[in-house]
């Protein structure tokens, strides 16, 4: 069943080239924003984190029925246009594309409103923009945080392992429970 829809799905013309840098036969899938990329693309998209970007391979991971529907529902064509309307940007063009490119349009707002809108869309719920509640960890001045390294330990006798470096706070461990929904009641975040 799988992998008749895979390939009903790459029959769509947007979704045969990568939405990243428009490579031929694009083999990964970005599941929160329910589009087709290549593999160098997929690196960079799971070096953005799972909060933000969501990879699975086409060919060698097991898929739900539920994240199956979200590449049914969402695609390539849909997201650029979704993109496009929001100012999200779309960077340089060419095989790879930019890791920087690809990390400014997944952090944009405007890529947060699609996977929202993914995600009603996904439940058939309604989707309003007006409703869009902006996700706790959206962070507009990501592009002038500083790197932050892993701890680790640098070698043997050289002391305790270094501490973990912040964005410039500290942050609890772990947030306060919250009820909160999306925008269209589907309760899917």
């Amino acid at each position: 069943m799988t992998r008749g829809a895979f390939h009903e799905i790459l029959q769509a013309p947007a979704n045969g080239k990568c939405m990243e840098c428009a490579a031929s036969g694009p083999q990964w899938a970005d599941l929160h924003h329910g589009v087709i990329i290549c593999l160098d693309c997929a690196g960079v998209h799971r070096s953005l984190g799972v909060h933000i970007s969501f990879v699975r391979s086409l060919t060698m991971d097991e898929w739900t029925p539920d994240q199956l529907r979200r590449l049914q529902v969402g695609g390539n064509e849909k997201a650029t246009e979704f993109f496009i309307d929001h100012g999200v940007p779309r960077g340089s063009t060419g095989h790879p594309a930019s890791a920087p490119d690809i990390k400014a349009r997944y952090n944009h707002i405007g890529a947060f409103k699609y996977k929202d809108k993914l995600d009603c869309d996904v439940a058939d719920k309604p989707w309003s923009e007006e409703n869009f509640v902006t996700p706790s960890g959206y962070n507009p001045d990501w592009e002038n945080q500083p790197v932050v390294a892993a701890n680790r330990i640098v070698g043997m006798g050289s002391g305790p392992p270094k501490a973990k470096a912040t964005w410039g706070q500290e942050k609890p461990t772990q947030g306060p429970k919250t009820n909160k929904k999306s925008c269209c009641e589907c309760a899917i975040l």
